[in-house]
This record gives C-alpha cells, sequence and structure tokens, in this order.
C-alpha cells in the first residue's frame, strides 16, 4: 500500500533504532523494493554480497535512495525469537508451530503469534540456540 500512496524505493518494517527486520530474526515481515531501485542498485555497485542481499545497500545508502520504515510493536522488540527461515531446525520448529496455531486457532499476526510462541519453553529454547548460531 505505502508503493501507491508515496514514492518510494524502499519499504520495511523496522525496529525503533532502524535495524530493518529482514536483519533480525524475527521472520514475520518482508520488504517491498521498486524495479528502478534494483536498476539503481545495479549502476552503483558489482560488490557480489548487494547481488544476493541487493536490499542492504538501498537501505545503507538511504541518500540515493527514498526509504520508508514501518516501526514494530514494542512488545515484539523486546523478544528474542526466531521464525526466519535460514536452516533446516528453523523450518522443523517453524512447522511445528504453524501446525500448533492452526489446531489452537491462533490469528495469523505478528503479536498474536509471539504471544503464543512464547509460552513454549521448547521452542524459544530452539529459537535461542538458533539466534546464537545465525547472527545476522
Amino acid at each position: 500500500k505505502e508503493f501507491e500512496r508515496k514514492d518510494i524505493d524502499y519499504c520495511a518494517y523496522a525496529k525503533k533504532d532502524g535495524t530493518p527486520t529482514i536483519k533480525t530474526h524475527y521472520g514475520f515481515w518482508g520488504e517491498g523494493v521498486s524495479t528502478l531501485a534494483l536498476e539503481k542498485v545495479c549502476r552503483f555497485t558489482d560488490e557480489p554480497m548487494y547481488y544476493e542481499h541487493v536490499t542492504n545497500f538501498i537501505y545503507s545508502n538511504p541518500d540515493h535512495f527514498t526509504v520508508y520504515f514501518h516501526e514494530i510493536p514494542n512488545e515484539i522488540e523486546k523478544l528474542e525469537i526466531r521464525l526466519t527461515i535460514d536452516t533446516r531446525e528453523d523450518f522443523i520448529n517453524a512447522s511445528e508451530i504453524f501446525s500448533d496455531a492452526v489446531k489452537n486457532k491462533i490469528p495469523f499476526e505478528a503479536l498474536s503469534l509471539s504471544n503464543f510462541v512464547i509460552r513454549n519453553d521448547r521452542w524459544m529454547k530452539i529459537m535461542k540456540k538458533g539466534i546464537l548460531l545465525n547472527q545476522k
């Protein structure tokens, strides 16, 4: 919706300090980028890292791009939660959480799902281990 309302190159959710959630372990939110911004990155750099993680270049160079961040809820920012899927263990844990959330009719929105997840000590232990092993 932000792309329809504003002339922006990049839109994402971010922590209070401006860290895009794509650089966190939350795993709830995506990011949007315009085609023009992608073409601009291609002209500005040929570093291989930015070909794989192109949005890093965009939010690291806000003087060249119009960046818009939605702030995430305080309650989630404080949590050590990992629902991003970077490893097989992440996938297995997230699959179990998804199944249990469906079974328990938990709404699929960040705060409700977070509150459901933090009540399960085993899931939280797996997530904390994943955060330590997979620094972003």
